[in-house]
């Protein structure tokens, strides 16, 4: 299989939490796997895209799930915090 992105993240949004798998591809084509745990208040958003500023990740997606309610009305795109 051909290598599309040498440095992605895949993202599992929950209420509470955020589950970051990164892939790394070596130059060698071996491949390293990272995987995170983040809270989803700013902070922990906010160390999540410092980790992967870090790490030179810059294609990240994010598994469809459905709508979830927060309080009452729709949560808040969770990258938000994170976009400038």
């Amino acid at each position: 299989m051909q290598v599309v992105y040498t440095r992605c993240c895949g993202l599992d949004v929950q209420q509470k939490t955020v589950v970051a798998c990164v892939l790394l591809t070596q130059t060698s084509g071996q491949v390293a796997r990272e995987v995170r745990v983040f809270g989803t208040v700013t902070v922990d958003l906010l160390a999540l895209n410092e980790w992967l500023n870090g790490l030179g990740v810059r294609q990240v997606a994010r598994e469809p799930g459905h709508q979830r309610a927060c309080c009452g009305g729709p949560s808040l795109p969770c990258w938000r915090p994170t976009t400038t």
